[in-house]
C-alpha cells in the first residue's frame, strides 16, 4: 500500500521527473547553471518526504489517501529515517529558503538511467502526492550546520553513464557553506547499514566517509 506514494495519472504513470540524467555536456551545464540559483540563499526549512510506514498506527483514518505531515511528538521522537552516520530518505528532500523558494532533491525514476538531481520546484503536491509522510528535519544534527547560512556552492558530481555509451548521471550532490559541507548520495538503509540504491537518497553525517562505491568518486 505505501509503495503507491508518487502522484500518478489515470494511466498509472508518474509525472516525468528527469532531474539528473543528461544526454550531453550542454545538458550537464544546464543542470549546474540551474543550481547556481541556490547559491547565496539561506535555507530555513528542511522537509523529508518518505514512505508512510506508521500511518496505520498514528492516523488510521487516513489509511487510503493523502500526504501526512508528521506532527505527533511521540512519532517525531522516533524518526524512521535516522540511521547511524546518515539519514535515509525514500523519496526526497524539500529545502525552503528565507525568501520562500522551494528546492527539491530526489532521484530520477530508475530504469534505463539513474541519478539524483535538484530543481527549484516542490515535490509535495507535484510528484509526491500519495501515501507519503512528510517530516520536518530542519533541526536534525545533519542539517543544523547548513540551515541559516548562505549556500556558497552546490556541486553536482556528474560522471559518464557507462563509457563508451553517451550521457552523464549524477550520483552525488554536495551542499557547501562557509563552515560546513553536506554530502547527499544515492543510498538506502538496510537494517541500519548504508547500501547503494537507485531509488533512495542518503544524507551523510560529517564523520561518515563517502561509501566505497566507485561511481561516487570525482
Amino acid at each position: 500500500m505505501v509503495r503507491n506514494a508518487w502522484n500518478v495519472n489515470e494511466a498509472g504513470q508518474s509525472p516525468a521527473r528527469v532531474w539528473s540524467w543528461s544526454a550531453s555536456a550542454p545538458e550537464v551545464a544546464e543542470r549546474r547553471e540551474h543550481v547556481e540559483g541556490l547559491v547565496g540563499k539561506r535555507i530555513t526549512l528542511v522537509r523529508y518526504v518518505t514512505l508512510d510506514y506508521r500511518r496505520e498506527e498514528f492516523r488510521p483514518e487516513l489509511i487510503d489517501s493523502g500526504v501526512r505531515f508528521i506532527e505527533d511528538d511521540r512519532e517525531l521522537e522516533r524518526p524512521t529515517w535516522t540511521c547511524p552516520g546518515f539519514d535515509a530518505v525514500d523519496f526526497g528532500v524539500e529545502l525552503e529558503t528565507i525568501d520562500a523558494e522551494i528546492w527539491s532533491l530526489t532521484w530520477d525514476p530508475p530504469g534505463e538511467h539513474e541519478g539524483i538531481g535538484i530543481r527549484k520546484e516542490p515535490l509535495i503536491g507535484s510528484y509526491a502526492d500519495g501515501l507519503t509522510a512528510v517530516w520536518e528535519a530542519t533541526r536534525s544534527s545533519l542539517w543544523s550546520p547548513i540551515v541559516g547560512s548562505p549556500i556558497a556552492a552546490v556541486e553536482l558530481h556528474y560522471t559518464p553513464w557507462d563509457p563508451p555509451s553517451p550521457g552523464f548521471w549524477c550520483p552525488r550532490i554536495s551542499l557547501i557553506t562557509h563552515d560546513a559541507r553536506l554530502e547527499v548520495v544515492m543510498g538506502g538503509n538496510d537494517h541500519g547499514r548504508l547500501v547503494a540504491s537507485a531509488n533512495n537518497i542518503a544524507i551523510l553525517a560529517p564523520e561518515t566517509p563517502l561509501p566505497p562505491w566507485p561511481y561516487l568518486a570525482d
